[in-house]
């Protein structure tokens, strides 16, 4: 049969159901997906069991810097967040700064801010929890408008998210791998079932990729081997197309995952 992981984050008292925030922009909040059920956060949900609470604090068009339309930190999900007191927080932040780290004074402002926004998270009754970022955004492609100029920031978005997570001890999650490592994968999302048409947001299959990775990290941030289990749902193809089907077994409501329908 398939496994089910007991998993208990380090600031968690046993017994306690482990509250994981995910917090970030549009690939967080499921701009353009069907429903809320196939965010990458409830996915993340239905892989780690009932031993966990996922909640989804994502905003579209949330920035990480303060000097910015609609900085995280100033939404009513980072203060909803931050009252969750998460044991774990999760972040995808990052791509809708890009046309704000083209100088050093702009990358130190994100570097700065962002590391403030997690910052934040230890001010409730968990003062010191688990951090996860992705360090390696998810892809931009065709027809999206800014392929050439997000490919060209990419040692540079490599440079600042890495010193954010150096700065609050988070693990990386690279959120890329997964996308242009998996045999569907193309440039364009005319012919890719991971991505929305728009290029940048990915559909219901691509969140769960983007749920599988980021389960991955916290696994291994938490000392737990990834095992055939994970294995098995990372091996399992999309079929037909946009159809996409995983059985993880009896800790689900729900064993199969929702389809996508884009």
């Amino acid at each position: 049969g398939w496994g089910v992981f007991t998993l208990v984050a380090s600031s968690a008292t046993a017994g306690e159901v482990t509250r994981v925030a995910a917090i970030g922009d549009s690939n967080t909040a499921g701009l353009g997906i069907p429903s809320a059920q196939n965010t990458y956060p409830e996915h993340l949900q239905s892989l780690l069991g009932p031993a966990f609470d996922v909640r989804n604090f994502g905003l579209s068009g949330a920035r990480a810097t303060d000097a910015s339309p609609n900085p995280y930190s100033a939404t009513a999900q980072h203060t909803n967040a931050i009252a969750y007191d998460p044991h774990v927080v999760v972040s995808n932040l990052g791509i809708n700064d890009f046309n704000l780290i083209g100088s050093g004074a702009g990358q130190t402002a994100f570097v700065a801010d962002y590391t403030d926004i997690l910052d934040d998270y230890q001010s409730g009754v968990v003062t010191s929890p688990s951090y996860l970022i992705q360090t390696v955004l998810p892809p931009v492609i065709a027809p999206h408008g800014q392929v050439a100029t997000i490919a060209a920031l990419q040692p540079t978005y490599d440079t600042i998210l890495g010193q954010v997570a150096a700065n609050v001890g988070a693990a990386g999650i690279d959120a890329q791998t997964p996308f242009t490592s998996h045999p569907d994968y193309t440039t364009n999302a005319a012919t890719n079932p991971l991505m929305q048409g728009d290029g940048l947001h990915p559909t219901t299959a691509g969140h769960l990729l983007t749920a599988i990775a980021t389960r991955d990290a916290l696994l291994a941030q938490q000392g737990v081997a990834v095992t055939a289990f994970t294995q098995n749902v990372n091996n399992r193809a999309l079929s037909e197309g946009q159809s996409f089907t995983v059985n993880v077994g009896s800790h689900l409501d729900d064993a199969d995952l929702p389809q996508d329908v884009e």
